[in-house]
């Protein structure tokens, strides 16, 4: 539930669904979105839950993941600071979060 790495940085996360149901992953680049954006995941099956409006509110977004199956998502740690990770699948947001802290 919490990644530390070097703001600047390429970092890869590398991720198993070990669970039942679908999953993905968002990195957003501020709090105050998170609730517009959750609202809006749950009309947005076509993109896998992940709202095309939400794209400047996101850092990072993986593709929905089922079962079993292992995704990868690479990107530049944005500057420092503390930044929210969720899934986005409808009803998982306030189980399935975590923090990225970019470190100096």
């Amino acid at each position: 539930d919490a990644i530390s790495a070097k703001s600047g940085t390429l970092l890869l996360i590398r991720y198993e669904n070990g669970g039942d149901l679908p999953h993905n992953m968002a990195l957003f680049r501020n709090d105050d979105v998170i609730d517009r954006v959750v609202t809006a995941a749950y009309e947005a099956e076509a993109t896998g839950f992940v709202p095309v409006a939400a794209g400047a509110d996101l850092i990072t977004y993986s593709p929905l993941v089922s079962p079993g199956r292992t995704t990868e998502m690479e990107f530049v740690v944005p500057p420092p600071g503390i930044y929210t990770y969720i899934c986005l699948f409808p009803g998982h947001a306030q189980m399935m979060l975590g923090t990225l802290r970019s470190l100096n």
